[in-house]
């Protein structure tokens, strides 16, 4: 499924590229009727007058939107919805050493093909 979404997230970037190049006036319909609707999903009263007269390139890149929105739960980008607060609160980690690191990885020592003892 992470193929998929990685495939669907190159197609919607490719897709808003070839958007932008080819529709330039995009940041006057955004405002005017794409924010319109969306404001309606918001408010869950969808509304999708507004949407209808915009062109097929842009209602697909909408229906991209949602489709990667639809399958985060399905993937592993469900991840960016955890938030580690656990973190902030652990204490620092410890490293304690088995060995004595100066005798085997001393700096003055020549270097040598053998391997060292802690590997």
């Amino acid at each position: 499924m992470d193929y998929v979404i990685e495939l669907l997230l190159l197609a919607q970037v490719g897709l808003g590229c070839w958007v932008a190049v080819t529709f330039r006036w995009g940041s006057s319909w955004f405002a005017s009727d794409l924010t319109p609707y969306l404001w309606s999903l918001v408010r869950f009263q969808p509304d999708t007058t507004a949407v209808v007269a915009l062109p097929g390139a842009i209602k697909l890149h909408i229906v991209g939107a949602f489709l990667i929105l639809f399958m985060v739960p399905f993937t592993r980008l469900v991840h960016f919805l955890v938030a580690p607060l656990h973190y902030l609160a652990r204490p620092y980690q410890q490293v304690l050493w088995n060995w004595n690191r100066k005798a085997i990885r001393s700096p003055s020592t020549a270097w040598s093909e053998a391997r060292p003892k802690n590997n």
